[in-house]
């Protein structure tokens, strides 16, 4: 979006990739502020941009990457799943406690620590995001003509 070209390096997983981006063998890194966040704090990472839409709560001096790239969003998100065809009554009390849980005081803060906002929803809202973000996703990767590796 930006018209910027950049060398995808592959990585096993965040830790890695966080771990070069710190020693400087990197030049840039996204990911989720669960895994860069101790070291921004540390003074080891600049935090450059948040990627979702708005601001975070949680980093409101923070620009989003839109700020400077209009229209730029990548939000990371983390859900619950269970089995397909599983008892929609098992699914709705589920989804009550979840939320429940997520909702208390102690939990969030101990969240808000590690960078993660807590959100809580129905199963149709987040299906509605998965849609969302398969159909934009895939397009992208259409698109790039993006190919597993």
């Amino acid at each position: 979006m930006a018209g910027v070209q950049m060398l995808h390096v592959p990585y096993k997983g965040g830790a890695p990739a966080v771990v070069d981006t710190v020693a400087g063998q990197t030049q840039v890194l996204f990911s989720a502020g669960t895994q860069t966040l101790p070291h921004v704090k540390a003074g080891k990472l600049r935090l450059l941009a948040v990627t979702e839409a708005k601001r975070s709560p949680l980093l409101p001096n923070t620009p989003t990457v839109a700020e400077t790239v209009p229209g730029y969003e990548l939000a990371v998100w983390y859900g619950a799943f269970g089995p397909k065809g599983m008892p929609a009554d098992l699914v709705a009390r589920l989804n009550r406690e979840i939320n429940a849980v997520m909702s208390l005081p102690e939990v969030k803060g101990k969240m808000n620590a590690i960078g993660v906002e807590t959100a809580t929803s129905t199963p149709q809202q987040f299906g509605t995001i998965l849609r969302r973000d398969a159909d934009r996703y895939g397009k992208l990767i259409r698109e790039l003509g993006i190919q597993a590796e």
